[in-house]
């Protein structure tokens, strides 16, 4: 494709992914802390399944944390030898932060008060 910067892309991806995954860890701190039991899990034909605390929540910043610092190792090491598939897998990272913001956007909502 002409015009098509592949250094610019990768460096978007990567500050994007960042962007989003900055936005899990604030999220996951507006709960309250504290013996507060959330709801972590709710089915809509069972209802209400897992509660859990804050530190139960944090699971989701870490494993965005883990998927992307996975994620920018592979694209790190692919990059010499494929550019497309380095940013494969800053795309990948990028989704897996999207999916997860989306994930702590529903337990806000199904926390409200």
């Amino acid at each position: 494709m002409p015009g098509f910067d592949r250094n610019r892309t990768f460096s978007l991806l990567l500050v994007i992914a960042g962007v989003v995954h900055l936005f899990l860890w604030w999220g996951a701190f507006q709960f309250p802390a504290g013996t507060v039991p959330l709801v972590l899990h709710y089915r809509i034909g069972g209802g209400i399944d897992l509660l859990g605390g804050r530190t139960t929540l944090m699971t989701i910043p870490f494993s965005g944390l883990a998927i992307l610092t996975l994620n920018i190792f592979l694209a790190l090491l692919l990059r010499r030898r494929d550019k497309t598939l380095s940013i494969l897998a800053l795309a990948t990272g990028f989704l897996a932060q999207l999916f997860l913001a989306i994930a702590l956007v529903a337990l806000f909502i199904a926390n409200r008060s």
